[in-house]
């Protein structure tokens, strides 16, 4: 599957996150998983996405509340890790996807944002529309508003890969063996960091109020 596919995949796993459907799928484990099935690495996209959901699960989107769009981060990371890692570079090159990863965490965040002010509009039209009793235009603007989140989130995940890509190229010439040594403790470093955040999200929410 190429990147542009790709991309409009991640989109449309990204409308679960707040917009759309609400089943759960854009969660790490579940879009990764995903995502390496269709790039043919289920095993990278499980890893992967049991890794960057340790990190990212006690992140709520819920209401008015603004967070980095961890979910997105870690689909354009598993896809990043599956269709650029390089393999004899594979904590250096992997270190820069997730670096590119937490960019978009953010940016995504200021894109959420945005929609969420345009469907401030949206919903005042959608208002209209009840009053004048116009089911059709109630459906075109609830469409409309989706379709513009998921050309939002395809656009962000295909630049985004695109930059990895270009990152990698860039990287290449510049590598070695001394240097991929000094990132060997990245992964691990991962792992460590989700999994004190899931033990302290336990020991808050669990534990200390029992």
């Amino acid at each position: 599957m190429s990147m542009f596919y790709i991309s409009l995949l991640i989109g449309v796993l990204a409308l679960d996150t707040t917009i759309a459907f609400q089943v759960l799928i854009a969660q790490p484990i579940f879009s990764c998983s995903i995502i390496g099935a269709a790039l043919g690495d289920f095993s990278a996209g499980l890893e992967i996405g049991l890794m960057m959901q340790l990190l990212w699960l006690n992140i709520v989107p819920s209401g008015a509340t603004r967070f980095p769009e961890g979910n997105l981060a870690s689909m354009v990371i598993c896809a990043g890790a599956i269709l650029f890692e390089l393999p004899q570079y594979p904590n250096m090159s992997f270190a820069l996807i997730v670096l590119v990863g937490i960019a978009v965490s953010y940016v995504g965040m200021r894109v959420t944002i945005w929609q969420r002010r345009s469907n401030d509009v949206v919903f005042g039209r959608v208002l209209t529309a009840i009053e004048a009793v116009q089911p059709g235009k109630i459906v075109a603007f609830n469409a409309l508003a989706i379709l513009t989140y998921f050309l939002a989130m395809s656009l962000l995940a295909f630049v985004s890969l695109g930059g990895i890509k270009l990152g990698i190229d860039y990287m290449m010439p510049i590598l070695s063996e001394q240097i991929e040594g000094s990132a060997r403790f990245l992964k691990p470093g991962i792992w460590a960091i989700g999994i004190t955040l899931v033990g302290r999200m336990i020991y808050r929410n669990f534990i200390k109020k029992g």
